[in-house]
């Protein structure tokens, strides 16, 4: 590769050696005074020698204080040539894989954009309360005339139902044993039904009283009849195995050991004991006490008949 001469490095001699100085002869030319002279060559046996380079005024296009090159050499170094131009099979392929790269990455920022989308939407989500598997964030509401926000308060919740004792009532059924603490809620009421017309009297031990609505009644009389009879009522368990003296406990367990049938009718005879435990369920769903009763057939006239009613409190 030709390098360019630098134009200011210090001269250096010719490639080319001197021509030799032959000695003077006769015949031969001398060298003539006009070969002192500066900037010629001299001419020597007929031969011109080479010329230097000399320092003279800087010609256009030369760095000042520079040096003179002869004709036909460069005054500066030459520009590097140009790389060349991408031209067939390979430069189809580079702009196929340019155009690649391109479309993944605008792929790849569409994806980014959708994902931050959705993590905003889930923040909001999140917010709001809506979640799906996690905690919470509960929003803050405005009070009326409180003039700013704050988180909204749970509704109260319903009071659990309790016993005319102050006792509360759970909601499943305890076992009744031998254990079991009744309080005397009334003892020996007497309750008067008439035997007038043919359509059921409807009795309610809680209070006690007779002629109350049928949702509301532990017994049912039927007057009509050679013999009125009773019926348990709205899921009440009995026993007609009663006596007048019998306790509450022993009232239990002959509901357990010798129990009415749903259905099952019970003529209305004098000394007659019916020992009765009201629904639980209906209890817990009416508020009312759980209740045990032992009610005796006292006396049965033409017009009506008599019973003398004691109950007590099944705690719960």
């Amino acid at each position: 590769m030709l390098t360019a001469p630098n134009p200011y490095d210090p001269a250096r001699p010719s490639a080319t050696p001197p021509a030799p100085i032959s000695p003077p002869s006769t015949g031969s030319t001398p060298v003539t005074a006009s070969a002192s002279v500066a900037g010629s060559a001299p001419v020597v046996g007929g031969a011109t020698a080479p010329q230097a380079p000399v320092a003279g005024p800087s010609a256009p296009g030369q760095p000042a204080g520079g040096k003179v090159y002869p004709p036909g050499q460069p005054s500066s170094p030459a520009a590097p040539p140009a790389p060349p131009a991408l031209r067939g099979p390979g430069a189809t392929i580079a702009i196929a894989v340019s155009v690649l790269a391109l479309v993944v990455s605008l792929g790849t920022a569409v994806l980014a954009w959708q994902a931050l989308d959705k993590a905003g939407d889930a923040r909001d989500i999140a917010l709001a309360g809506g979640s799906r598997g996690g905690t919470q964030v509960q929003p803050t509401v405005d009070t009326p005339g409180g003039g700013g926000g704050g988180a909204p308060t749970d509704a109260p919740a319903d009071p659990a139902p309790t016993s005319a004792v102050g006792q509360p009532i759970s909601t499943v059924q305890p076992t009744l044993d031998d254990g079991t603490n009744y309080v005397a809620k009334y003892t020996n009421e007497t309750l008067t039904i008439p035997l007038a017309g043919c359509s059921y009297m409807y009795i309610d031990l809680h209070e006690p009283r007779v002629g109350v609505s049928s949702d509301a009644a532990e017994l049912r009389l039927y007057p009509c009849g050679n013999t009125p009879y009773f019926r348990l009522t709205n899921s009440v368990t009995g026993s007609m195995a009663g006596t007048p003296t019998m306790s509450p406990t022993e009232c239990n367990e002959k509901i357990r050991t010798v129990p009415l049938g749903p259905d099952q009718e019970v003529p209305a005879r004098r000394a007659t004991v019916l020992c009765v435990i009201s629904s639980f369920a209906a209890s817990v769903e009416s508020g009312v006490d759980w209740r045990l009763a032992r009610v005796q057939i006292a006396g049965v006239a033409r017009d009506n008949v008599t019973l003398t009613v004691d109950s007590w409190v099944i705690p719960s």
